[in-house]
């Protein structure tokens, strides 16, 4: 993973890293797979609730 990337992942607070990068950075911290599925897990947790909240107006901050 490009030292870039790692740092855009790291350092944005507009939006969620993408599903992708996060993926190959977990698992690049060596996570076993339930730790992995929890951290993919909320990710698409808190994307549908951005989702639901720009489609009502309220978009939260992630």
């Amino acid at each position: 993973m490009a030292h870039s990337t790692l740092s855009v992942m790291l350092n944005r607070t507009d939006r969620l890293p993408e599903y992708f990068t996060l993926l190959l950075f977990l698992e690049a911290l060596g996570l076993d797979e339930a730790t992995v599925s929890t951290w993919i897990t909320a990710r698409r947790e808190l994307e549908a609730a951005a989702d639901r909240a720009e489609n009502s107006g309220t978009a939260p901050k992630v």
